[in-house]
């Protein structure tokens, strides 16, 4: 029994060495794949100079397979002739799982170094599925490009992107290419410059990307870019990502924005973006930009928290043509600058149009809550602004702007004496049923309205300045949280008013977190119901 024991534990011993011997085995690659190929996880592969996946040919890539890039290239080809390349035009799948991922990265002599390859570059169409990944080391992790009309989907989940020297992300798409980009549920970290940049360009291209789900930190250069320009539009969903740390590498104000936007699609093709539940944050300038400079633009922004930026919270502008901003349920807290602006960059070719801001906190903040500049006229109801260093809403508005339901309170207490709201222009502001805090309330409240309040810039104050109308206003601030449940206000008839007329125009407004169908109107006890307009 003991000698048998013995012969067991010696082949036990030898059958590990064998496959410990067939671990070790290192298998080089480098040129043009010929046919379609598998690398497993059973050896680990080396490329010691530029691999080329060709139209119809397909690489995959198994499970808890490891890829190392050599810090030179034996083909001195490709975009980098002395970096290792995976040029793909054919079909590249990287298919890691949870627990099993797939790694490239730098097979550096001693230190791995952002920059030691080049990063995997997929071109002319080619078709890209990575999943449960690690790449770093790189110099650009994932660079994907199209140039002509074709339907392409690449698909990046699941992964790890970190220590580029340049982009985590990069997306060109251009020649009248449509592209549907997944993007989710990666970590991209330790990025040279930007962590997803999508460039979208020339006339028929379209990008409809789905961009979730992501954590973007320590980029040099804007977590996110989207860039639209010369008749391109892109469709973007943009939601549940962490977008922090960024902007570090540059004192360039446009590259230290967290999340930046630019689009100059002209009139006629309309980008379309929903950026919501995200978390963005100590950015070294502006937590989110959007841009709109002469192209459509429609932005539902919802839902985020957006806090903590050397800059501004979030700045939306629009120069020409069309920018509709739909801005509900955000928290804008703790930012260098104001919590919020919405301009119009050129009122004499205004670009704003149906402007709503609604059910949003800004508080903290150094400078306004909000500051909104337009040429057309605001909704501006049923949001919580305080404690800000500025005023709680600077309005340089043309036309008659519905400011209502809100909390205005204990905003630039020190500076200027508690203003809550500043109307910098001539025209007349509806500031109906809101809560001013206590030192304006109890002004209110003696009398003799309606008058100079301190909490109010107007035309008491300067008369070239336009009258803030605050009848109505509350005596007690409105709970807080502010409920998101959809709900609705009449503003006009006042409750209890009594009166004859043939015809009466009712006024009011509407809050709720999720888009808003339709407001319906009863004067009838509910018998009969009319759709308000």
């Amino acid at each position: 029994m003991r000698a048998n024991k013995g012969i067991l534990r010696l082949i036990s011993v030898a059958f590990l060495l064998v496959i410990q011997n067939i671990a070790l085995a290192v298998v080089n690659h480098s040129g043009v794949l010929v046919s379609d190929e598998v690398w497993d996880n059973v050896d680990t592969h080396l490329v010691t100079g530029d691999v080329t996946v060709p139209v119809g040919i397909t690489l995959t890539i198994s499970q808890g397979a490891i890829v190392n890039f050599e810090t030179s290239d034996d083909q001195s080809s490709g975009i980098d002739a002395a970096r290792t390349e995976l040029i793909v035009s054919g079909n590249l799948q990287i298919s890691g799982v949870l627990g099993s991922v797939v790694t490239l990265t730098s097979n550096a002599a001693l230190v791995n170094a952002a920059g030691d390859w080049y990063g995997i570059r997929v071109i002319n169409g080619g078709s890209l599925t990575v999943r449960y990944a690690v790449i770093d080391y790189a110099v650009t992790g994932i660079d994907y490009r199209v140039t002509s009309a074709v339907l392409v989907a690449p698909l990046i989940e699941d992964s790890v992107i970190q220590n580029t020297s340049v982009n985590g992300i990069y997306l060109e798409s251009k020649g009248g290419a449509q592209v549907s980009p997944s993007i989710q549920r990666n970590t991209i970290n330790a990025i040279g410059s930007r962590g997803v940049y999508v460039w979208t360009q020339d006339s028929g291209t379209t990008v409809t990307s789905e961009v979730s789900g992501n954590t973007i930190s320590n980029t040099g250069l804007n977590g996110i870019y989207n860039y639209v320009v010369n008749s391109a539009r892109e469709a973007g969903n943009y939601t549940s990502n962490i977008v922090h740390t960024t902007g570090t590498g540059t004192t360039n104000a446009n590259d230290q924005i967290a999340y930046r936007v630019y689009t100059s699609g002209g009139a006629s093709n309309t980008s379309n973006y929903r950026i919501s539940k995200n978390q963005i944050y100590n950015s070294a300038g502006t937590g989110l930009e959007v841009f709109a400079n002469y192209g459509s633009t429609v932005l539902d922004f919802r839902e985020n928290i957006v806090r903590d930026n050397a800059q501004y919270g979030a700045y939306l502008r629009g120069m020409y043509y069309g920018f509709t901003v739909t801005v509900v349920g955000n928290q804008f807290y703790n930012n260098g600058n104001a919590g919020l602006l919405v301009v119009d960059e050129n009122t004499t070719y205004p670009s704003l149009l149906n402007s709503v801001v609604m059910l949003n906190e800004s508080r903290n903040n150094v400078a306004q809550g909000f500051f909104l500049r337009s040429a057309r006229p605001l909704s501006v109801v049923y949001n919580s602004v305080h404690d800000n260093g500025g005023e709680g809403m600077l309005l340089d508005v043309v036309g008659p702007s519905q400011i209502n339901f809100n909390n205005l309170y204990t905003n630039s207490t020190v500076a200027l004496d508690g203003m809550q709201v500043r109307n910098n222009r001539a025209g007349t502001v509806d500031a109906s049923y809101n809560w001013w805090d206590t030192v304006s309330t109890d002004e209110m409240n003696l009398g003799g309205n309606p008058k100079n309040i301190s909490g109010i810039f107007d035309i008491y104050d300067d008369l070239t300045k336009g009258n803030v109308k605050y009848a109505n206003w509350f005596t007690a601030i409105q709970t807080e949280p502010l409920s998101t449940a959809p709900q609705s206000w009449i503003k006009t008839p006042v409750d209890g008013s009594e009166f004859k007329a043939s015809t009466y125009i009712i006024s009011g407004s509407a809050s709720s977190i999720d888009p808003i169908d339709r407001v319906e109107v009863s004067t009838d006890g509910g018998v009969t119901w009319f759709v308000a307009t």
